[in-house]
Formats: structure tokens, sequence, C-alpha cells
């Protein structure tokens, strides 16, 4: 059985940290087993590394991924290898994560 999946969507970087990566940062500690945070840019990624590693939160089993290392890290996962004969691989993540039952969270 496959872990659930949610997507959180925030404008401000601090309130998404407070109300729901720092949580679940927390909420895996001391588990093994791979988790993903998908973030818009690579800076971003590395902004959530280190404010992890100031504030002394491990990252063990966490990968941050950007959309395009998502879609390649999961294309094959679903199912998608490559595009049809004669169609360029479109940019898709949305589609991709939804077929990956993926669900909005509540605001």
């Amino acid at each position: 059985m496959s872990a659930p999946i949610e997507l959180f969507l925030y404008q401000r970087a601090d309130a998404a940290w407070a109300e729901v990566i720092r949580p679940w940062l927390e909420q895996g500690q001391g588990r093994l087993g791979r988790r993903y945070v998908v973030v818009a840019t690579r800076g971003q990624a590395h902004g959530l590394k280190q404010r992890c590693m100031t504030e002394g939160i491990p990252l063990l089993g966490v990968e941050f991924l950007t959309p395009g290392l998502a879609r390649q890290k999961w294309r094959p996962v679903i199912g998608i290898e490559r595009a049809p004969e004669g169609e360029p691989m479109r940019p898709a993540i949305g589609r991709e994560l939804l077929l990956l039952g993926l669900r909005r969270a509540p605001t």
C-alpha cells in the first residue's frame, strides 16, 4: 500500500514552514523511508535544507525535488516512459501527480 500524497500550496515560505514543512519533517524523525518535498526552484530546496540544518532537523530519507526532477523520477513509476510516436514530451507534472493519486489539502 502506498503512502498518502498531499499537495500544499502556500504563498509565504514562513507560513509553509511553520504549518506544514517543519511539522511533517519532525513527524518522520527516527523512521527510515523515502519522502519527497517538491519545490519550485533549487534555491528554495537549498534554503529549506539550510533551515533544517540551522534548526537541527534531520533529513535522512528526505529528498528535495524541483518539478523537473520529480517528473524524471516519477514518470517511469506511473508508466510514462516516453512520449507517443512523433510527439514531444510535454511538461505535465500536474497530470502526472494526479495519476499518482495526489489530492489538494484543504485550506
